[in-house]
């Protein structure tokens, strides 16, 4: 008598997530890619649960009840509160599962498998050449997808998320899941827990899965755009000839390349860690079981409330623009990209530029001291004015960019306090108050006093400018530890900027250690990995904070990658 089997597929669909414009654009990848994937296995003999979030908006959740009703598969929607109690339900489905062989499979939301893909694990699951009570089975060979840039190349992976299928043949009530694991780490948790699993790499001619890559990834997506688009083997042109066998048609994937093209931008830099950091640290808090008022657990519930509502920013590019713009707050160091890139960057247009200031001159209130005249015919003038009035904001505002790029260079400059208003101790400002004979104390920046201020300031200056425009990347310019002198590549350890180096990095060091946490999406271009140096090819006087021009290709690069022009 042949053994029963039951084959189980489980799939997550926007777990904690609020914001309505990432669950539309999700849901749309959702129905065009596993949607008519699944539809299309030759085997349809499984049954598919999607974990939605109890909180999903009646319009995402009617348009996914009619995809599983037009998909005519053995499909259901099962609400869950939060992301951590899916397995719970999980373990709820296996206890009332009787079958010989159970087998549980994942795939995302987002993915695509061969229409033999179903079949093969079943029958790899019902082979008597397989006798361990389990079995771990995974697609070895398939594609990466770029449908933005209508293009593809063939991968292999061990463990891919995609199908991966834990096959239960032991006797008695089976109580194990795929979702108990992460993909990348099955093969060794199933070690450590002393389970005898045999692991199965499905291998084929054909490819076994198209794995997604889109701007509305959970893994970093500018990163594999850039690594499928600079493979010289990539296939480039979407053909549904070549892609039926995943259940995509031409239809779908001419709508897949279109949607994909305008989308907004999601998951921001470490998106899901900042959450699921958050998350661990409220039940941390919970489970101190405490009646008393907790404002810990209060900032980290709002916290948590932003991020869920706020997955993706704009596509700076968008449709129709002749050019992107950009404002720059901050220094030469991140002007100077404009003027050495402008081939690279022809699709740019600094549209507004504010340097010789500080995040905590930026968040001060202004100086009404009419005794204050600052000269603004020079540049530096006209920016000690703004910043003593604090009408860059505005001037920010009117200028209407589609990115900010900020850096922290000019952190360098020191700060005075005059009655109730702090300004940058600019050299047109120092004048002013001179002239008039106004007594007055330069903060030195990096005084304590001065990294207690600016600890306040940074989270507050960059949530006031995501207000103005949400697509904020931050240029790591540090000051460089090296300096190009000819082909070569020299120190400046032991010379005049040594200690002046240390300084100023100790204070910008922090400020982009510190955006790694922040609520406030940014993205963070340039720095030390993309060759940071400084140069004597300069148009500036020779210090640590002018860079080699070569340095501003890379930057250059990875701006041109996070735009998706």
């Amino acid at each position: 008598m042949s053994k029963s089997l039951k084959h189980y597929v489980f799939t997550n669909f926007g777990i904690g997530i609020k914001d309505e414009l990432w669950l539309s654009y999700r849901l749309e990848i959702f129905t065009n890619t596993v949607f008519p994937s699944l539809a299309n296995q030759r085997n349809r003999d499984f049954e598919w649960t999607i974990f939605i979030d109890e909180a999903l908006p009646v319009l995402h959740l009617a348009r996914l009840e009619a995809a599983i009703i037009s998909s005519g598969l053995n499909a259901k929607t099962l609400k869950v509160s939060d992301y951590s109690l899916t397995n719970r339900e999980v373990t709820k489905i296996l206890d009332q599962t009787r079958d010989d062989i159970v087998l549980t499979s994942r795939i995302d939301d987002d993915d695509c498998i061969h229409h033999d893909v179903i079949d093969t694990i079943q029958q790899h699951a019902r082979s008597e050449e397989h006798s361990e009570g389990m079995l771990l089975i995974s697609l070895h060979n398939g594609l990466e997808f770029l449908p933005s840039d209508d293009c593809y190349r063939a991968v292999t992976y061990d463990t891919l998320a995609l199908a991966l299928t834990l096959v239960d043949k032991t006797s008695g009530k089976k109580t194990r899941s795929i979702t108990q694991y992460a993909h990348h780490m099955v093969v060794e948790t199933l070690k450590k827990q002393e389970v005898n699993a045999k692991h199965i790499l499905l291998k084929s001619k054909q490819p076994l899965y198209t794995y997604t890559k889109h701007p509305l990834s959970d893994s970093y997506f500018f990163g594999a755009r850039a690594r499928i688009l600079g493979d010289t083997n990539k296939t480039t042109g979407l053909e549904e000839s070549q892609l039926r066998a995943f259940g995509l048609s031409q239809q779908r994937l001419d709508f897949l390349s279109a949607l994909l093209k305008q989308s907004p931008i999601g998951m921001p830099h470490k998106y899901l860690e900042k959450l699921g950091n958050v998350r661990n640290q409220i039940k941390v808090e919970l489970n101190k079981g405490t009646e008393q008022p907790n404002t810990a657990l209060d900032a980290l519930m709002a916290r948590k409330a932003r991020l869920e509502r706020t997955a993706v920013r704009p596509n700076p590019a968008g449709p129709l623009k002749d050019k992107i713009r950009v404002a720059i707050l901050g220094s030469p160091a991140t002007r100077d990209l404009f003027d050495f890139q402008k081939g690279a960057l022809s699709n740019f247009e600094v549209c507004f530029y504010m340097a010789r200031t500080s995040v905590i001159s930026w968040m001060a209130p202004p100086c009404t001291d009419p005794r204050i005249t600052i000269d603004s015919s020079s540049f530096e003038g006209s920016c000690s004015q703004l910043d003593k009035m604090k009408s860059h904001w505005q001037l920010l505002e009117q200028s209407r960019p589609d990115i900010v790029i900020i850096d922290f260079i000019d952190e360098r400059i020191g700060i005075i306090q005059h009655q109730n208003s702090l300004m940058s101790a600019s050299g047109p400002l120092l004048k002013a108050l001179e002239r008039k004979g106004i007594a007055h104390e330069i903060k030195r920046p990096w005084s304590p006093e001065v990294q207690q201020l600016r600890e306040w300031a940074l989270p507050a200056f960059i949530d006031r400018v995501s207000t103005i425009c949400p697509n904020i990347f931050v240029h790591k310019a540090t000051w460089a530890q090296n300096y190009r002198s000819d082909n070569t590549v020299e120190s400046f350890k032991g010379g005049e900027f040594e200690r002046l180096i240390e300084l100023n990095n100790s204070i910008i060091d922090p400020m982009l250690a510190s955006l790694e946490d922040s609520s406030t999406a940014v993205e963070q271009i340039g720095g030390l990995e993309a060759g940071l140096v400084a140069g004597g090819d300069h148009k500036w006087a020779f210090c640590p904070y002018h860079y080699d021009s070569t340095y501003y290709k890379t930057v250059a690069k990875q701006l041109l990658a996070r735009v998706m022009i």
